[in-house]
């Protein structure tokens, strides 16, 4: 799984400046954490949201930063508020590419973090931007629940807010799977745990809230023979067990043999042990998601699986290997 921040745009009156933002850990996690949940209630909380409305601007004094630093709304100095909007999210069956258009002027409301209150944009002209970070959620006082995603160096720049000039930004995300995908869902058509937003609209004639957004679960892991990756023999991620290191969740051991369920050989049916059949093997690993949308019933949210959906890879070890699913930034 590969993730990549295309662009990001930033133009100050009628000057333009292109960057490219370090994607952090933090916004990685994001995506593993969410795939791997248990309580789908969770799914619809701060914690998994994914889609990166806030700017963070840091003012005057450079932050330094890594792709493993873990910063907090408030290592900023303000949040820019923006009114209500929903990325443009194109999907194809390997590829999400995810587009935000943030457009503001000086009347725009800020959160200055230094004092909690709300404010004006214009009230910080001739201020140098050192830094522009990108978030969730404009909040400061969940630090565990919404970590800074995204960050910008900018101090070599000489950008500061000016009075009477309009601030614009946009940027431009990919996310990519090398991974086959495959779906039971007419309306699945791309690989929803990459998603920022989910799934769009119904999945399927039973879903009654149209308003309620679909995501993507990893429930197991099938080996499967044939060119149709129809799962012959499954595990359950939650039995077998995984642990996350950095950005890469590892599975715990599983079987790979075909022939000793196929066929067991023994000495009535082989009486010459140069006569057993070969050892052979499942040729693809496949990754089954649960597509998890909710009804509300009563103001309660009530999360169901509604389908599946599979991501399928080759495989060419033979006998008992861990599966891993790598996330990187490209």
């Amino acid at each position: 799984m590969k993730i990549k921040n295309e662009e990001v745009k930033l133009k100050i009156g009628e000057k333009q400046y292109v960057f490219h933002n370090l994607i952090l850990d933090s916004y990685i996690k994001k995506f593993i954490d969410s795939q791997l949940l248990t309580n789908y209630e969770s799914l619809y909380g701060l914690k998994y949201t994914k889609s990166l409305k806030y700017i963070l601007l840091k003012l005057d004094n450079p932050i330094s930063f890594d792709e493993k630093s873990v910063l907090q709304n408030k290592d900023f100095d303000i949040a820019l508020l923006f009114d209500s909007f929903e990325p443009k999210q194109i999907a194809s069956s390997n590829k999400i590419i995810v587009e935000y258009f943030y457009n503001s002027n000086k009347e725009i409301s800020v959160l200055d973090y230094s004092d909690n209150k709300t404010k004006k944009l214009r009230d910080f002209d001739d201020r140098k931007i050192t830094a522009i970070a990108f978030n969730t959620y404009w909040r400061p006082d969940l630090p565990d629940m919404i970590p800074v995603c995204s960050v910008i160096d900018t101090s070599n720049y000489n950008l500061f807010l000016m009075k009477d000039q309009k601030l614009t930004m946009s940027r431009k995300d990919i996310f990519e799977t090398d991974g086959i995908f495959k779906s039971d869902l007419k309306a699945v058509k791309f690989p929803l745990h990459l998603s920022v937003k989910g799934l769009e609209g119904k999945a399927n004639e039973f879903v009654a809230d149209e308003h309620s957004n679909g995501y993507g679960i990893l429930k197991s892991i099938g080996l499967s023979t044939n060119e149709y990756y129809k799962i012959e023999k499954e595990f359950d991620i939650n039995k077998i067990g995984y642990s996350i290191n950095k950005n890469t969740i590892e599975f715990n051991e599983i079987d790979n043999y075909l022939s000793i369920e196929k066929l067991l050989p023994s000495n009535e049916l082989f009486p010459f042990s140069n006569l057993y059949p070969l050892a052979s093997q499942y040729e693809y690993v496949v990754f089954k998601y649960a597509v998890v949308q909710s009804d509300i019933v009563d103001n309660l949210r009530y999360p169901v699986e509604r389908g599946y959906y599979y991501i399928v890879y080759p495989v060419s070890k033979y006998g008992k290997s861990k599966v891993k699913l790598k996330y990187e930034r490209s």
